[in-house]
């Protein structure tokens, strides 16, 4: 019963530090406005295709596109103020 306990207190403490790294490696800016009406067929493809920011180039975003993500040049607003 010990070993089950260490297991999952093992498991959230690793998950706890991975979900803490993709905070920080999210990078600035948004996504840039794309079509929502793709269609096309959903394969993950890890060479064309990204899960997170720190998979992509750092002026890049990981960006919906279709039913999967990809890098895309990240979009900064300026604030106007008058």
């Amino acid at each position: 019963m010990k070993a089950v306990i260490l297991f999952f207190a093992c498991v959230a403490v690793a998950s706890a530090f991975k979900l803490e790294n993709a905070k920080r490696a999210a990078h600035t800016g948004d996504c840039p406005v794309t079509d929502s009406n793709v269609f096309g067929f959903c394969m993950y493809d890890p060479d064309k295709n990204c899960l997170q920011d720190s998979e992509c180039g750092p002026t890049e975003k990981c960006c919906p596109s279709g039913c999967n993500k990809v890098c895309m040049t990240a979009v900064h607003h300026q604030l106007l103020l008058s």
